[in-house]
């Protein structure tokens, strides 16, 4: 693991906790590791700069900002041939897999590894990587490593094509901003109905987690359902009433986009009410 930052880290950390591993080395730019109990661990090596990879080495993974990954590949290359059957991988869901390019050259096999997670902020985020998607574009051979190393943290890969990488990094990082903006856009409206600020948005969690849940259980189609079998069309004018400026116009078009979602789904026994009238008042 070059580069000891939190994805990087909490990584590591998800990867050393496989039995099927043997050592996790990360390596730093500073003298020191950081403050993180990971390095207490007898099967984690810290390094300061960079040493040849081992010649039993699994996979490099290079988790440091986007503007430094090619003068790190290049450093990385300039240690030496890859091992057989290394991968060199790196995380960012922006950058294509050409800036790996030296180390293509040096004999990795060479892909994108991109966690849809939030990288933690805590050692204990690790436990984030179990269940996540991992957004791969890799050669064969890589892929097939990125499997491996996924399935060692309990995640799985989705296989993106290069040309639409971007698209699928857009999707990914519309749906980190959604939540956030919602409880921000929302949690006022608590605090209008007497919920202290302090507690307005802390008690939307929980409900956002049941949703979430829901979903994953259940689908989206179903976790619509369930949702808006809670808010009849009623209900939703009163809503409306009771809103306006940027609030009032975010739930109009939360209403549009599920009742359209509603329009759209296939039939079922179950009986969804039309909101087509809510959003035109």
């Amino acid at each position: 693991m070059v580069g000891p930052g939190r994805m990087g880290l909490a990584l590591a950390d998800a990867l050393r906790r496989s039995e099927e591993l043997l050592e996790v080395t990360v390596y730093g730019r500073r003298p020191e590791p950081p403050a993180h109990p990971i390095f207490s661990a007898p099967d984690v090596r810290y390094v300061y700069g960079l040493e040849p990879v081992a010649g039993h080495c699994m996979a490099v993974l290079l988790a440091v900002p986007e503007a430094a990954m090619p003068e790190v590949a290049h450093q990385v290359a300039a240690q030496g041939p890859a091992p057989e059957g290394c991968s060199a991988f790196h995380l960012s869901g922006a950058l294509p897999t050409d800036v790996l390019a030296p180390l293509h050259a040096a004999g990795y096999q060479v892909g994108v590894f991109h966690p849809w997670v939030l990288a933690p902020g805590t050692p204990l985020g690790a436990d984030r990587f179990r269940g996540a998607a991992i957004g791969v574009t890799a050669s064969p051979e890589a892929t097939r490593t990125a499997a491996e190393l996924a399935s060692l943290i309990g995640a799985y890969v989705v296989t993106i094509p290069a040309a639409r990488r971007a698209a699928a990094d857009a999707a990914v990082a519309g749906a980190s901003m959604a939540i956030p903006v919602l409880i921000e856009t929302i949690a006022p409206l608590l605090e209008q109905a007497g919920v202290p600020g302090d507690e307005a948005a802390a008690a939307l969690v929980p409900l956002l987690r049941s949703v979430l849940d829901e979903v994953q259980e259940h689908g989206v189609d179903q976790a619509l359902a369930a949702v808006l079998a809670r808010v009849d069309p009623d209900a939703s004018g009163v809503h409306l009433r009771a809103l306006e400026g940027e609030e009032r116009q975010l739930y109009e078009w939360l209403l549009a986009i599920a009742g359209r979602r509603i329009r759209d789904r296939e039939a079922d026994a179950t009986p969804v009410p039309a909101y087509e009238h809510i959003s035109q008042e």
